[in-house]
């Protein structure tokens, strides 16, 4: 009998070392909207605080200081920095290995009022491996389809109001749908397209890698609100130049100077913190559209609780669910991603071992994660398979690859082009904003056309820019293609 208070000292990892882990593909969903919410109120909460050092009126003109402004502010945002915190606390899985030998015995109690017995006898080790098992995103038809309904079913919910349809009925089903209209307009579309480049890239990465990326680019939220919602502004108002409405040059400027510049080095930078993982240009692109997901998750919540605050019966909330859902979220996980490359390939690492247990490592790389689909016992996935493109991505590439462009070489040119594009993007949508025409069918027409015109461009890109991403991978390792 061993006492309570002895200390048992840990065994060495055994070569090979297998952990079994029940698939839980919604877990890391319900778990980033649980992160995405602390990181929206923090960044609500940082510009009061910013607010509070240089502009505590809010009259965009430097000045006054409000020290209890700050304070507060400061009081309020600790317990949120302290969840965060505590998301990122390392977890440990407690493995058990019977192996047989001739001094071992039949039956092992457990603990717990749980004992293993064997026909053989062993010898039983216990282990504790930090908990990183392999990045297992719902199904991407799954994600889509749920965005697709719900953004219809809430429209529809929410039309009667529109309709001048005003009662008790009418009221509760609105109020009934705002928070799941919300969840599924912001959060859906984001964790699609991260399931399309999580399952297709060819990446073999951790659960708590992915979350990391994805947390990176909700955090470069708050630089970024603060320089958009304040220091602009300031500066703006310091040059007389007005930006009280829509169609004024100031208003513009934060648009097409502002957001681009100050969103675009503020996900740079978190890419850069990410530096551990950018082995090669093709993991920066990775990491980096996956900044640029988890920067549009805090973005697409604050648009999308906007548009459901018009009040014109969801009209707002279904155009801009679309619009942002196949435009600016893939928007920005292709701007942040050419910066990515960009900066893996002013780093200069070469690839690592192409066979290693993860490309993205954070643990022991002699544990082998294995997820089972807990009805059917059905491997969902390993964290041996080699990473390599998804068959369709393969086929995709091949198509495309005679169309490719040159991607940038240095972190400098990456920046740029993704400030350029994202310029582009809000500039000329501002632009024509400005026009004026005779009916108001005529305006909208035009502006959902124009709207139109920069998805196709959008995509247009990301057919150029996906195949050489690829090649960068063939020029060090065998042709994953093939």
């Amino acid at each position: 009998m061993i006492p309570h208070n002895a200390i048992i000292g840990l065994t060495p990892l055994p070569h090979d070392h297998v952990v079994w882990q029940q698939a839980k593909p919604w877990k890391i969903v319900r778990s980033m909207l649980a992160i995405v919410f602390l990181c929206f109120l923090l960044s609500n909460i940082t510009i009061l605080i910013a607010a509070g050092f240089l502009d505590a009126n809010f009259n965009y003109v430097l000045g006054p200081m409000d020290s209890l402004l700050v304070f507060s502010g400061g009081i309020c945002s600790l317990p949120l920095i302290a969840l965060l915190l505590l998301s990122r606390k390392p977890q440990l899985t407690h493995s058990i290995v019977a192996t047989p030998h001739a001094n071992g015995t039949s039956v092992h109690p457990l603990g717990g009022n749980m004992v293993v017995q064997t026909t053989v006898p062993t010898l039983v080790r216990h282990h504790l491996v930090r908990t990183n098992i392999p990045l297992d995103m719902p199904k991407t038809s799954q994600l889509w389809m749920i965005f697709i309904f719900g953004i219809v079913i809430s429209t529809l919910c929410l039309l009667p109001l529109a309709l001048g349809k005003i009662n008790v009925v009418t009221i509760l089903l609105a109020i009934f749908v705002l928070i799941p209209a919300w969840l599924i307009g912001f959060s859906t579309p984001v964790f699609g397209w991260w399931s399309i480049t999580s399952r297709h890239m060819g990446f073999q990465i951790g659960a708590k890698d992915g979350e990391l990326m994805l947390m990176a680019g909700m955090l470069a939220g708050v630089p970024a609100i603060i320089i958009n919602s304040l220091l602009s502004p300031i500066v703006i108002t310091t040059f007389d130049i007005p930006m009280d409405a829509m169609t004024d040059l100031g208003y513009g400027m934060i648009l097409f100077l502002s957001a681009p510049i100050g969103e675009e080095i503020s996900k740079a930078l978190a890419v850069l913190l990410l530096f551990r993982y950018l082995e090669t240009p093709r993991h920066g692109f990775y990491v980096g559209s996956t900044v640029g997901l988890g920067f549009a998750l805090v973005e697409n919540a604050q648009y999308i609780l906007g548009s459901l605050a018009v009040g014109d019966g969801g009209i707002s909330f279904l155009i801009t669910s679309v619009i942002r859902g196949i435009g600016s979220i893939p928007g920005h996980a292709l701007w942040t991603g050419i910066s990515g490359y960009a900066i893996a390939s002013s780093l200069q690492w070469k690839t690592r071992d192409s066979h290693s247990v993860y490309d993205f490592r954070t643990s022991a790389p002699k544990t082998e994660w294995v997820l089972f689909e807990k009805s059917t016992g059905q491997v969902v996935s390993t964290s041996r398979l080699t990473a390599r493109p998804s068959d369709w991505l393969s086929r995709w590439v091949r198509k495309h690859r005679k169309h490719a462009w040159n991607l940038p070489a240095h972190w400098t040119q990456g920046l740029l082009i993704a400030i350029a594009g994202h310029a582009f993007w809000n500039g000329s949508s501002w632009a024509i904003g400005l026009l004026e025409f005779e009916s108001m069918v005529l305006y909208a027409i035009v502006n959902i056309g124009w709207i139109l015109v920069l998805v196709f461009l959008l995509w247009l890109a990301i057919v150029r820019i996906v195949p050489p991403i690829f090649q960068v991978q063939e020029e060090n390792v065998a042709d994953p293609l093939n």
